[in-house]
């Protein structure tokens, strides 16, 4: 697959073509790929060969698409348009050449969860001088997850030295 990309000040322009060489079918190997819940994700199934008849996706052993979230391109590249957990499963890529021969790769397709907080308020009564205490805590997202506190846009650390009057500590994991 060949790609041209032109931009200026004003905006941009591509266009895209593959070359096709007579040959077999051929699948490039395809790695696990790792998507976020809530997002867009694209895979795109690299291939080879000439004529090629078909090219398609299955999910497990269902030929997709069978939603209206699940969309193939004749260049060959699925398009989720929302990714869900239930999207996660083992994926294949297939190609079938003029004269029947298939050539395919699987592939697992991983979803993860993005961390989700619940709020924290401090009170409004506050006067200089006064104590005060939050919790961040996360209600969902898959781990690892890693904290940071922020005052002014500037990281807090857990033992500084700078700030006397704040200490961060870490309760549990989430």
């Amino acid at each position: 697959m060949f790609r041209c990309v032109a931009f200026n000040d004003a905006g941009h322009a591509s266009h895209q073509a593959r070359i096709s060489v007579i040959g077999q079918p051929y699948v490039q190997p395809i790695g696990d790929i790792t998507a976020v819940q809530g997002q867009p994700a694209t895979v795109t199934c690299a291939y080879s060969g000439y004529p090629i008849e078909e090219v398609f996706f299955l999910k497990g052993k269902r030929r997709l698409p069978y939603d209206e979230r699940h969309v193939i391109t004749s260049l060959g590249s699925l398009t989720i348009s929302v990714v869900d957990k239930s999207d996660e499963d083992e994926y294949t890529c297939a190609v079938v050449g003029e004269n029947g021969q298939r050539a395919e790769q699987s592939f697992r397709f991983l979803v993860v969860l993005p961390p989700v907080l619940s709020p924290f308020i401090f009170s409004e009564a506050l006067e200089e001088g006064m104590r005060a205490t939050a919790v961040c805590s996360v209600v969902s997202g898959d781990p690892p997850i890693q904290l940071l506190w922020l005052k002014d846009g500037q990281p807090l650390m857990a033992h500084s030295r700078a700030d006397t009057h704040v200490q961060v500590l870490n309760i549990k994991e989430f």
